[in-house]
């Protein structure tokens, strides 16, 4: 896994991506998320206590460690929503980094749109 996760970063390293910063907790914040025009579709996270979120029932972080392991929050029926461990990987498509997450069962592709130490912009992939 950290083998695969090196020839992802050497990948995409030139394509102005430094993704040893993905190692952080991501907190989404769905109200910038973009709606419209080229941008639609994008998720925007940032790093867990870097500012105050609007109150919401439910926001999907995802604390991504080294080693590939990484935690997120599983949306509960009963709102009592709590970190799950799961597993995370980078790899290179050809365009750019693709962030895949495994939760449970389910594995969930992004692309990196940007990446900064202090934002995290993806695009959801589908199967």
């Amino acid at each position: 896994m950290i083998g695969l996760l090196c020839l992802a970063v050497g990948a995409v390293m030139g394509q102005g991506l430094d993704l040893a910063q993905l190692q952080h907790h991501w907190v989404h914040a769905r109200e910038e998320d973009s709606q419209e025009g080229k941008e639609k579709g994008l998720l925007v996270y940032y790093p867990k206590g870097s500012r105050e979120f609007r109150p919401s029932r439910f926001r999907m972080e995802y604390d991504l460690q080294a080693g590939g392991k990484c935690r997120w929050m599983e949306l509960s029926p009963s709102d009592a929503h709590q970190l799950q461990p799961g597993s995370w990987r980078v790899r290179s498509d050809g365009k750019g980094a693709v962030l895949e997450i495994r939760e449970g069962k389910i594995t969930k592709r992004f692309e990196v749109v940007e990446l900064k130490k202090d934002k995290l912009r993806l695009r959801s992939l589908a199967d």
